[in-house]
Parts: C-alpha cells; structure tokens; sequence
C-alpha cells in the first residue's frame, strides 16, 4: 500500500492542473495532436496566443493538418498577414473532405481578399 500511495502521489503531481496534464501527456507519447490541441485551447483561454499556436502549429504537422491549418490562417489573418492566411486557407479548401470545413475555409479566404482589396 506504501508504495501505491507514493506512485499515486506522484502521478497526482502530473495531474494538478490542465496544463500540467496536457504537457505530461506530450512528455510520455509521440504525434499525440489531441494534448496539442487541448493544450493550445488552454493557452488561448488563459491569454497565451502565441504559445497556443505554437501548439497548433505542431498539430498542422500531424495527422490532422487541416484543422489545424484553419486556426493557423485564422491567427495570421488576425494579425494581418492576409497571404499568409488565403495560402492556409487555399489549402484546407482543396483537401478537406468535409463540406463544413471547405465552406469555413472557402468564407474566410473570401474575407481576406476583400480585405485585401479595401487597402
């Protein structure tokens, strides 16, 4: 019981808080995009942009690079960096299987330009 009791408070050191967590995980596995992502919401919710998209921009190189890409141009179209952002969102758009995300992708590419045209 003595030492279920030490693993369990060391484990529960991990634990103690949701960043804490998310970064245990990514300690402990390999292209684990879901700690990514959880951990970039984290930082985003917490004010801590720019390392919430270091984050994402990990995730774009992993096995859902889409979605990931769409937050990516979502960012730099924020920031003004609007080719930067119609490049992220050309790409979504012509990979993405999913109407939903094409549309999304589709809109805010359409945005930019726009705003491109109004300078």
């Amino acid at each position: 019981m003595l030492a279920l009791g030490v693993l369990t408070y060391r484990q529960v050191g991990y634990w103690h808080d949701t960043e804490s967590f998310w970064l245990r995980a990514l300690a402990l596995t390999d292209d684990n995009y879901i700690a990514h992502e959880e951990l970039a919401g984290f930082l985003h919710r917490q004010g801590r942009t720019e390392e919430a998209i270091a984050q994402v921009r990990r995730c774009s190189r992993s096995v859902r690079p889409l979605a990931a890409n769409l937050i990516l141009a979502g960012y730099e179209q924020r920031k003004g960096n609007l080719a930067t952002a119609i490049e992220r969102y050309e790409m979504v758009a012509l990979h993405a299987s999913s109407p939903g995300l094409r549309a999304k992708a589709y809109r805010d590419m359409g945005n930019c330009y726009r705003a491109m045209g109004t300078r």
